[in-house]
């Protein structure tokens, strides 16, 4: 080819190699963007969808924006115009760089640190203390009675805004199920939630029964954090029907034409009936019964035959506090008074006994009101023989003492009053001819509160009868 020709071509060719520049919207092989208004590098086009392209950045500054793999979040800087990059040292997840490990927990002191699932920590100050383990977690109750019930927690709460009427014997009443325990002893109930509260003015009443030691069971009220009572929780008996759990056992004799019956043993013995010469003459009272502090089994009052026997009730907070500002009773049932039928006459009736209302907490404070007072024993059968006598008392919400049937106004013997801060009284005899003795009247129950060792429980009720037993310890773990 002829030189000329070959210069030609190569001045033409010189301004199109003069012309070729960067393009601003691709990153440098250093990731950098030359165009200060598309300064950031959209690597993998998490951003804007098209990897390796500069973009253009409004956001807020501090705001995570999307992970760069397992390890780096991009997030908007200082400015509020540019993304920067983060190295995580526990990865990137949907709130950008973890702060932890997620789904762990540690203690730090008493305070438990849960890691979540989006790597946030999540502090819980622990009642008792925080227990290093395989699984970190605050300490809870090793309860009396039912030393496993802890171990699970609970996902829902219950909060007794109205008056509410439940049946122990019915296991969809207890949704924690029904624990069986030695042979002769009623099952647990247990109602099982995350909370419970019993609201001001409202009251949680357990179903009375007439069965004795049949299809009748106590009640464990199981929160794993607080367990309030500013209302009333009612486990008592009603005359001849047993409080919750109440009348596993039959104490104190029965009444006769001439004689009252005996009222039922529990703290103490019960009282005995009247004959038709001799105040309390019969020597017919329940003998007391050996405390359930020492057994592990939760029982209610013992019946008279013609009485119920109070409930049995324990209130359990595993990992939070026991509050009682409102009130709880568990007292015995009335005797019934004596009466003419064509199979003879009989006396007044014996007095119940109050149950057992235990309170198992990390703390335990009470400033209301506990009960589980005797029932009063009934009145005899007066003059005519179309008279009946008045029947005794239920155990009171109240420290006072459940009368018996009232004043002898023909003859009849009166029941006795039935233990409250004092022990039960003893039926009195009949004084005409024809009439009837009364009946004596029932023991108090059993009032005891259990915490962990080093923590005592704050029992300042404004009432209380009979008194607490000497607290108890629990276990934590």
């Amino acid at each position: 080819m002829p030189r000329h020709l070959v210069w030609i071509v190569g001045l033409a060719l010189l301004p199109i190699v003069a012309c070729v520049k960067p393009n601003p919207r691709v990153c440098g092989d250093d990731l950098s963007c030359p165009d200060p208004s598309l300064p950031f590098c959209d690597l993998d086009g998490a951003i804007d969808g098209t990897m390796g392209t500069c973009i253009a950045v409004a956001c807020s500054a501090g705001e995570f924006a999307v992970c760069r793999g397992e390890n780096q979040a991009i997030g908007c800087d200082s400015t509020g115009m540019n993304y920067e990059l983060s190295t995580c040292e526990h990865a990137c997840g949907t709130m950008g760089c973890n702060k932890c490990e997620p789904n762990t927990q540690r203690c730090n002191g008493a305070t438990l640190e849960s890691c979540d699932s989006d790597g946030q920590i999540r502090t819980e100050t622990c009642a008792a203390s925080c227990v290093d383990g395989p699984l970190a977690h605050c300490a809870f109750l090793v309860p009396r009675y039912l030393p496993e019930i802890c171990a699970i927690a609970a996902t829902t709460d219950l909060v007794i805004s109205s008056d509410t009427t439940l049946d122990s014997k019915l296991p969809a009443n207890c949704n924690g199920g029904i624990v069986p325990q030695n042979a002769g002893e009623p099952g647990i109930c247990v109602v099982r939630y995350r909370s419970i509260e019993v609201q001001a003015g409202k009251r949680l009443l357990f179903a009375k029964t007439d069965s004795v030691n049949t299809e009748t069971n106590v009640v464990a009220l199981v929160a794993d954090e607080s367990l309030r009572i500013d209302g009333i929780v009612d486990v008592s008996a009603t005359g001849q029907l047993n409080g919750a759990g109440g009348g596993y056992a039959l104490s104190g004799g029965s009444n006769f034409p001439t004689v009252g019956g005996g009222g039922a043993g529990f703290i103490t013995p019960g009282a005995p009936g009247g004959t038709t010469s001799t105040d309390g003459g019969t020597s017919n009272g329940g003998v007391a019964s050996t405390s359930p502090s020492i057994l592990n089994s939760l029982v209610g009052g013992p019946h008279s035959g013609s009485a119920g026997g109070g409930g049995g009730l324990t209130l359990i907070a595993c990992r939070g506090s026991v509050s009682i500002s409102g009130a709880i009773t568990a007292g015995g049932g009335g005797g019934n008074g004596g009466i003419h039928s064509f199979l003879g006459d009989s006396g007044g009736g014996g007095g119940g006994a109050g149950g057992v209302v235990t309170l198992q907490g990390i703390s335990v404070q009470v400033t209301g009101g506990l009960f589980a007072n005797g029932g009063g024993g009934g009145n005899g059968k007066p003059v005519p023989n179309t008279a009946t006598g008045g029947g005794g008392q239920d155990g009171l919400t109240s420290a006072t003492p459940a009368h018996g049937g009232g004043t002898a106004f023909n003859g009849e013997g009166s029941g006795g009053d039935g233990g409250y801060t004092f022990a039960p009284k003893q039926g009195l005899k009949s004084t005409l001819a024809g009439a009837t003795p009364g009946g004596g009247g029932g023991s108090v129950g059993y009032l005891q509160a259990f915490t962990p060792a080093g923590t005592l429980p704050t029992l300042t009720p404004s009432s209380v009868s009979p008194a607490f037993s000497p607290s108890g310890t629990l276990q934590t773990r």
